[in-house]
């Protein structure tokens, strides 16, 4: 497997494209990290700028650069790899162009000290779902719930961030935008969930008076969305591309598997409200790039290949000019009661590879492959697994719903 940033840059293992060009930040509280999956840093206004270059950020850079693995996050692509699969680290050190790589490093193949070349933003938690291997820091859905049955101990202004450091961090980010978006290539808006936060809308109306022609803008989107809304932003972003402020823009639609089965795990999502959205999307709009991408838990494996084959079947709408649909997927640690690595060795094979089989990718495939290896390099845990059993039966309480009928082979004793 060939890995340009190692080969083009001399830069040895561990080393990972991410950590030097990509930076999540997490508005309402006030955090940043390498990505989604590493430890967060503090930030403030006043040292907003600095979000990039975090001391953590830097420890963690230098440490792989003396060729030792960071922590912080770092093991979960380290678990993956260990276990023969492919991971994200390996994934986007293969196929990252010079744009992604900051451009310190065309000088200094050990800077450490760089620029973002990939940022990713979580505005606020405002979100009408509450998907159960998420939280009130991602959904303010699941935010009324802890409060409403005092479920955290812990304070949820502080995990969460309060409205006016939110707003003047938010100044803060919107400060460093209009100096340095023409410098970034890739630009992802999350949430909660984007299409029901004014920020997107905002976020547009910049790129209509900030052209960034190299700029690849992605949002998450659960496509809970009211449909004419859904069209009239969608005509927006693909007008952006088409008039030159913006080299792409892609939809990135969050779902995980199919059926009932999916509506459980991502509490408050309507299915043929989704679909159909999702068609109007891949059908109408074919200069937006469409992917979709789902989080990986124990509930969703076995009904993976349904979700499959609705991609494949909705590939069959898009033109030569366009680009296919594309699955990808990441994989819950935590809580580790959801992590799938805690059932017997080979559990779930059946299920991964009828995926593998109906994939049409050669990338997916191997991200696929490396997900039932590392699952299957886990250590059987049946107390782990009473636990996920008694959290649904406590989601079920609270929220009126049912697992048992949707997830028989889990209704019985693992020992």
């Amino acid at each position: 497997m060939t890995n340009n940033f190692k080969t083009i840059y001399k830069m040895p293992d561990p080393t990972c494209v991410y950590k030097w060009g990509w930076s999540t930040i997490f508005l309402q509280n006030r955090t940043t990290s390498s990505c989604h999956r590493t430890a967060s840093d503090s930030i403030t206004p006043e040292d907003f700028d600095n979000f990039h270059n975090t001391p953590s950020k830097l420890k963690a850079r230098q440490a792989m650069l003396d060729g030792n693995w960071p922590g912080g996050g770092c093991e979960y692509c380290k678990k993956i790899e260990d276990s023969g699969g492919i991971s994200d680290r390996q994934d986007i050190n293969r196929i990252a162009n010079k744009e992604l790589i900051p451009v310190e490093i065309t000088t200094d193949s050990r800077a450490t000290i760089v620029s973002p070349t990939m940022v990713e933003v979580y505005f606020s938690n405002l979100c009408n779902m509450s998907c159960i291997y998420c939280g009130p820091k991602y959904s303010s859905t699941w935010e009324q719930e802890v409060r409403k049955h005092k479920l955290y101990t812990v304070d949820l202004d502080t995990l969460i961030g309060d409205k006016d450091s939110y707003q003047k961090i938010l100044a803060k980010f919107w400060e460093w935008l209009d100096k340095n978006a023409s410098n970034i290539v890739k630009y992802n808006i999350l949430g909660g969930e984007p299409f029901y936060q004014p920020e997107l809308e905002t976020n547009i109306a910049f790129f209509e008076t900030h052209p960034c022609p190299k700029l690849n803008l992605t949002v998450f989107s659960n496509l809970k969305v009211n449909h004419d809304k859904f069209v009239r932003i969608l005509t927006q972003l693909s007008r952006l591309v088409e008039i030159g402020h913006l080299a792409s823009v892609q939809i990135t639609c969050s779902l995980d598997c199919w059926g009932p089965q999916q509506e459980y795990v991502r509490t408050g999502l309507d299915l043929i409200q989704w679909e159909n959205n999702f068609d109007t999307l891949v059908k109408e709009f074919q200069k937006i790039e469409v992917q979709v991408h789902g989080t990986m838990t124990s509930l969703t494996i076995k009904t993976m290949p349904d979700l499959v084959k609705k991609v494949n079947d909705i590939n069959q709408y898009r033109t030569v000019e366009s680009t296919p649909v594309f699955l990808t997927y990441n994989m819950v640690f935590n809580p580790p009661h959801l992590n799938p690595d805690i059932f017997p060795n080979g559990f779930f094979d059946t299920d991964f590879d009828e995926v593998i089989n109906l994939l049409t990718d050669s990338r997916t495939k191997d991200l696929i492959q490396g997900y039932k290896q590392s699952i299957n390099a886990g250590t059987y845990n049946p107390t782990l697994i009473g636990n996920l059993k008694k959290y649904l039966n406590e989601l079920d309480t609270r929220r009126g719903t049912s697992w048992k009928p949707l997830f028989p082979w889990l209704d019985k004793e693992y020992e």
